[in-house]
């Protein structure tokens, strides 16, 4: 379930980056096609289909997403930077040297069930915890999470599904082809692949059961052309429709359109990526359009774009896009686009100028990268030290300040301090996960301290599942401050808190301290 967790947020992190990439682009594509050709756009939008399919990039000062609120651009979470109750808990292992106290800051041990005093080898009850207000806020998230984790993999399940039976009907439909024997058509078949320089063997069938001449097939092509077109098209009009399709095959454009049907069943939840997928198609036929005129004589330009017409005044092309098809015939609102840029074309229009290839490398300097993360003085030495460590791996975090780890090695890695689990632990309880904070109140950070909490857990998954937390902090503040030590008087009103707290001298082992009882609400403890 962790593993879902973490694919779903890091697809969501690239679905909302590539959203505004998605957007960026559909404002700038009509100017660009106007200005450099046809040819700039399809590659603008593989692009954009990278950053849908490619979830994790490299920081950059020229990131488009320097310039978004930070909250926007911390949108990135970890693989580790999220647990559920599931993870794998660690046995506790000691003696070990106490957090309890040490030279570089402060523990406490804390628990949510009563203690006596003369169970001096336990720094916890054998009571059910009960947690705070920060353990519920997360136990809450990470139920949203595994809600919306297990929605989009059921969404991405049936949209495969729906995908492989559109495939395998098309596919039953084309079974019954027959290959193309008349000479006429092979002669032209072998005359336009000699002008787009393919040497492979492409076949060429016939079918009844297509209205739209297609080609299909990403390990074994073949282009498909439907009897009533093969009946009444003369050679010219079998030529122009011949070369639009292995066009499609040069330029993988079946490869490409697998990509993005793979990107959109991903991010199915996002109605830019269903938008961008549509518009790519459109772009891609002009495109191929385009690309197909240079293979053709510059004054066959005009009986191109009468071939085109002609067959879509007389076929409609219905075929599934699910089915992974490249058409050539297009729909009614995409005619017209492709008729005027036929009308305008000109010899060497589909090349990318040097201008165009410098602002396709910017697109892709500015959308494929992440925005750099900041980093405060208090913690930039340690994120220096990091990041020449061949074995860390630095990953932006929805909230940086907060990590999540399964294992004590990997937060000693990523803690600014050192600390390790207590010296007495009740028998039975296991390590179960880390998390380091940072917190404070005051301004410039006065009262700021970094805390690793240790949470253990005995009889696991049952129902009577006990818990207990160790806190080792360091800096300016305390963890009293901070509200972190459970059932200690944190109001400063000595009359209130007599009232409503309890505290008593406490000997654990060789440790003397304080045991603090919250006896108003939750009888939540703390021992420091």
């Amino acid at each position: 379930m962790r593993l879902l967790e973490s694919a779903f947020s890091l697809l969501l992190a690239a679905s909302l980056a590539a959203s505004f990439a998605i957007l960026l682009l559909l404002l700038i594509r009509k100017p660009l096609n106007n200005r450099f050709g046809p040819g700039i756009v399809p590659v603008l939008w593989l692009l954009v289909l990278v950053k849908l399919l490619v979830p994790l990039a490299p920081e950059s000062p020229v990131s488009l997403y320097n310039l978004l609120p930070q909250a926007v651009q911390e949108n990135g979470i970890a693989y580790s930077g999220y647990g559920g109750r599931d993870a794998a808990p660690e046995p506790v292992r000691g003696p070990a040297a106490s957090p309890l106290r040490n030279e570089e800051g402060s523990a406490a041990a804390t628990s949510a069930g009563p203690s006596r005093t003369e169970e001096a080898q336990s720094p916890v009850s054998d009571t059910s915890p009960r947690p705070d207000a920060g353990d519920s806020d997360r136990d809450g998230q990470g139920r949203l999470l595994t809600i919306a984790s297990l929605v989009w993999l059921g969404g991405l399940l049936a949209l495969s599904a729906g995908y492989l039976f559109a495939a395998l009907r098309f596919r039953k439909r084309i079974i019954a082809s027959r290959k193309a024997v008349d000479a006429e058509i092979l002669a032209i078949l072998e005359a336009c692949k000699a002008r787009l320089g393919i040497k492979t063997d492409i076949p060429v069938y016939e079918t009844s059961l297509l209205r739209s001449p297609c080609a299909y097939g990403l390990t074994k092509p073949g282009i498909y052309l439907p009897e009533d077109i093969v009946a009444i098209a003369d050679s010219a009009q079998l030529a122009h429709i011949l070369l639009h399709e292995l066009t499609h095959l040069k330029r993988k454009d079946l490869l490409a359109n697998f990509l993005w049907t793979l990107a959109v069943m991903l991010h199915w939840y996002n109605p830019l990526a269903w938008l961008a997928v549509k518009r790519m198609k459109a772009d891609q036929e002009v495109a191929c359009d385009a690309r197909t005129l240079e293979a053709l004589d510059e004054r066959e330009a005009s009986s191109y774009g009468m071939t085109l017409l002609m067959l879509s005044r007389l076929f409609a092309g219905n075929a599934s896009i699910k089915a992974n098809l490249a058409h050539f015939l297009a729909n009614d609102n995409d005619m017209k686009r492709r008729i005027t840029m036929i009308a305008k074309f000109k010899k060497g229009s589909y090349k990318l100028s040097a201008v165009a290839i410098v602002l396709i490398a910017s697109f892709g300097a500015v959308m494929l990268t992440t925005a750099t993360v900041a980093k405060t003085d208090a913690n930039s030495h340690a994120a220096e030290a990091e990041e020449q460590n061949a074995s860390s791996f630095r990953i932006v975090r929805l909230i940086d300040s907060f990590k999540w780890f399964n294992r004590l090695d990997r937060a000693l890695d990523f803690a600014n301090f050192d600390f390790k689990v207590p010296d007495y632990a009740p028998e039975g309880f296991r390590l179960e996960n880390v998390d380091l904070n940072t917190y404070f109140t005051q301004a410039e950070q006065a009262d700021l301290i970094e805390a690793a909490s240790m949470t253990f857990v005995s009889r696991y998954g049952t129902d009577d599942e006990q818990i207990f937390e160790a806190v080792a902090a360091i800096g300016n503040g305390s963890l009293q401050e901070h509200g972190l030590l459970k059932g200690t008087p944190n109001t400063g009103r000595p009359e209130v808190d007599a009232q409503s707290f309890r505290q008593e001298a406490m000997t654990i082992g060789p440790i003397h301290g304080t045991l603090f009882t919250k006896t108003k609400t939750d009888n939540a403890k703390s021992f420091v």
